[in-house]
Formats: structure tokens, C-alpha cells, sequence
């Protein structure tokens, strides 16, 4: 299974109106919940691995990520309508982030799968590309071709 199929246009949010990071890691799980998974484990996931080190990367880019007891890859895509403040490395606000929830035991797919993301996401023409989309098909179509790239 590549990363690409594990996005799920269902787990695309476009254009969120969540204007702090609690807020906008709520809305990220929310999305990923499932009738097996419950959202608050895997906010509070999240939330532990912000406590250990903001998951901004710069450039108006996050990557939450943390392991759980999850039968395989969970994955997000989220903008927001505006930057969040999120710790980021580079001091600025962020407005596009990529949600991993990765299973516990997998160790090499975590890695796998955020090398993948970060490439993507370092590009500024795929960083304005993101950033243009207006609905949840252009933002998950967009980033599935970059992911094919």
C-alpha cells in the first residue's frame, strides 16, 4: 500500500476555520475517528507529541504525528481559512498540515510515511498549490498527484 492510497478525501479538510492548534488537532481527529477509533485517544496521541516538540516544520507547514493502537496508517490533510500560531521552527504561522497516526508497531512505515509527506510538503510551488485550493476534491486530488511525483 503507498501513502497516496492512504489518503481518503473523507479525511481532507479545506479551508478550516480552526483558529488555534488544540483546536484545529481536534478538528484532525475528528476526521480520522471511526466507529473503532475514538477521536479523543486520538487527539490526546497528538497533543502528547506537541508536548514533546511543536510538529512545525516551517513555512507554514505541521505534521502532527503519533503512534496508536490503529489497525493501519491514518492520514489527514487539513488547510485553514487562516495561519495558525503552531511553534513552528521558523517562528511563523501554519496553515497547511498533514496528520499521521501510525500504529504502534510500525516503525519503518512512520518513517516511510512522513519522508514522503516532508518531500512534498518542501516544495513551495506544491506548498502554493495547496494553499489555492478551494474545496476538499481539488486539495485531495492535488496532493495525491504530488505524491505520485
Amino acid at each position: 500500500m503507498t501513502i497516496e492510497t492512504l489518503f481518503a478525501q473523507e479525511r481532507t479538510l479545506c479551508r478550516v476555520g480552526a483558529i488555534s492548534r488544540k483546536r484545529i488537532l481536534q478538528e484532525i481527529s475528528d476526521s480520522l475517528a471511526s466507529d473503532s477509533i475514538v477521536a479523543d485517544v486520538l487527539f490526546d496521541g497528538l497533543m502528547g507529541r506537541e508536548r514533546l516538540g511543536s510538529t512545525g516544520l516551517g513555512e507554514g507547514v505541521a505534521v502532527p504525528h503519533c503512534r496508536a493502537a490503529v489497525p493501519n496508517i491514518l492520514i489527514c490533510l487539513a488547510t485553514t481559512l487562516s495561519p495558525i500560531d503552531h511553534e513552528a521552527s521558523d517562528g511563523e504561522p501554519v496553515d497547511i498540515f498533514v496528520a499521521l497516526v501510525v500504529p504502534n508497531e510500525e516503525h519503518e512505515a512512520h518513517l516511510n510515511a512522513l519522508s514522503q509527506v516532508t518531500r512534498v510538503l518542501s516544495s513551495a510551488p506544491n506548498r502554493a498549490t495547496l494553499r489555492a485550493c478551494d474545496s476538499r476534491s481539488a486539495l485531495h486530488s492535488s496532493m495525491c498527484g504530488m505524491l505520485r511525483q
